[in-house]
């Protein structure tokens, strides 16, 4: 299974944020990773519906590169997770209890890896 690539991390109490890299299989990765960090499904995590012209209702999979300047947000009783999509990163916040936190990283730490960051020179 493809990975996310972590940008950059930090956490405030139950407040946690991550920055990742956007890539064609994001969604695919959301949806496990909200199921298996926080119980939260839907289809609507890797499909998105709609009325088109014709009054016909549509449904079909989310294409990452539709995602710029968009907001979503997934909740339930354990978690919430807002997610803002700009042109190659997106956004990730997540409120949650500490121990659903340690959950979530320990998922995470499997499903994720960190972007090289270049040294720098003084």
């Amino acid at each position: 299974m493809p990975k996310i690539k972590i940008c950059a991390t930090g956490n405030s109490g139950k407040f946690n944020y991550f920055i990742v890299e956007k890539n064609k299989d994001f969604f695919i990765i959301l949806s496990k990773i909200l199921w298996q960090g926080f119980g939260i499904q839907g289809d609507s995590i890797v499909y998105e519906s709609y009325v088109a012209k014709n009054e016909k209702y549509i449904t079909k999979k989310k294409n990452i590169t539709n995602f710029v300047d968009k907001y979503e947000k997934f909740k339930n009783e354990k978690a919430r997770v807002d997610i803002f999509y700009g042109k190659d990163k997106i956004f990730l916040s997540i409120y949650t209890s500490l121990s659903m936190r340690k959950k979530f990283l320990k998922f995470l730490e499997a499903n994720a890896s960190w972007k090289k960051v270049q040294k720098i020179k003084s």
